[in-house]
């Protein structure tokens, strides 16, 4: 009996997820998701953007692009607010270890899977992604 439920809690804890990334080692990934699924995103451009991230959603804004927009906001329907100027955002998902673009454009014309965090990229929430 005891060794039934020995073998079942190693099982257990096989079938467990993987510990989740926080702080630089998750930007550091993000910022690698961004510059290998974007050609035209530079290494030194990515670390001027901000990101929200929210599980295993992420949305990063270029501040500069275009000049004189503001970060935040996703879609006209979400809870984060889209700005009048919108900027270019990334909107990135976690697959295991690594992140992925899955969408980008511009803040409130983007398209925006319906599993997406309502809250993402609300302009509260934001933080440097060079950090």
């Amino acid at each position: 009996m005891h060794r039934t439920l020995y073998c079942f809690l190693l099982l257990l804890a096989a079938c467990a997820p993987g510990p989740v990334e926080s702080g630089a080692a998750e930007h550091g990934a993000i910022a690698a998701g961004i510059t290998s699924g974007v050609d035209t995103v530079s290494a030194a451009q990515v670390r001027t953007f901000l990101v929200d991230v929210q599980g295993h959603w992420a949305a990063a804004y270029d501040p500069g692009n275009p000049p004189g927009c503001e970060p935040g906001g996703l879609s006209s329907t979400g809870a984060a607010p889209v700005p009048a100027a919108p900027c270019t955002v990334y909107l990135l998902e976690r697959r295991k270890t690594r992140w992925g673009v899955v969408s980008r454009g511009l803040a409130g014309k983007l398209i925006v899977p319906d599993s997406t965090p309502a809250s993402l990229g609300h302009s509260e929430h934001l933080t440097y992604l060079g950090q």
